[in-house]
């Protein structure tokens, strides 16, 4: 039995990543882009990372709207999260310090934007700032975080290169429990990592029904969730050049949804 070892990482590096939703109008593609910086502990695991959001540099392309979601974003910056010897997140640290620039900046953005719309977001935005434990979960599940920091491929058990495991997800707006196939692979002397996952969710499952409930779904009908992922590297126990996953719901064999997700690091 083998696992990939998690080595601690010395440099800064940047992730680019691109989510696409499949939506009834189309497809609805998020991109963002944020700098990280890890501190090892006395023992040698990562036991903290610094992150930056990056914003798009391009204004004359950028709405109100970017401008607004922006603006309030730099509460976040920059945000510490406690890790663990896997690089999972753990814990969000300094929360008094992000809970004190976004009293700084409420005022600021006020000044800039207003209507309705505008107070409805920033008493919603106040709200899960102050809210540490929710402000912590939403951060895990930004796909970026969720995908990187959440994932801990350094806890599957390998025998001949192939592994399983039964791993918990944040997808589709509820938390889904995989049964996943998990093989690492060498293809042009780069170390692949696939995981494929399968959900199989009867009538009775308390996630069938919020699925049923977020996305107008026919009631009592079985819904199959199904994942393909592939982390690609030189070493994926240090930094990979990409992650790249697919999330597809199913109905009667018929795909109703799918989410696309692809990292890449620098």
């Amino acid at each position: 039995m083998m696992h990939i070892p998690c080595v601690n990482l010395t440099d800064s590096y940047t992730i680019h990543g691109i989510r696409k939703e499949s939506m009834v109008d189309g497809i609805c593609e998020t991109a963002c882009t944020i700098a990280f910086e890890e501190e090892s502990g006395l023992l040698g695991n990562s036991s903290k990372v610094k992150c930056q959001f990056i914003n798009n540099e391009d204004e004359q392309e950028k709405s109100n709207f970017e401008r607004f979601a922006e603006e309030a974003q730099e509460a976040l910056n920059p945000l510490s999260l406690q890790l663990d010897g896997h690089r999972v997140c753990k814990n969000l640290l300094e929360h008094d310090e992000i809970c004190r620039k976004w009293e700084d900046l409420l005022p600021v953005i006020q000044s800039k934007y207003s209507g309705e719309w505008v107070e409805e977001q920033l008493q919603a935005v106040t709200k899960r700032i102050y809210d540490k434990d929710n402000l912590y979960l939403s951060l895990c599940h930004h796909f970026i975080f969720s995908e990187w920091l959440m994932s801990d491929i350094f806890n599957i058990d390998f025998i001949d290169n192939h592994g399983t495991r039964e791993w918990v997800e944040y997808l589709f707006d509820t938390t889904i429990i995989f049964r996943q196939d998990c093989f690492l692979e060498k293809r042009n002397d780069k170390q692949i990592l696939v995981i494929d996952g399968t959900a199989n969710m009867e009538p009775n499952d308390m996630q069938a029904k919020e699925l049923w409930v977020n996305y107008e779904i026919e009631e009592r009908l079985p819904i199959c969730l199904e994942q393909h992922t592939e982390w690609k590297g030189d070493d994926l126990s240090r930094l990979p050049e990409s992650i790249r996953s697919l999330y597809i719901m199913k109905i009667q064999g018929k795909s109703v949804k799918t989410i696309e997700i692809e990292l890449k690091f620098q």
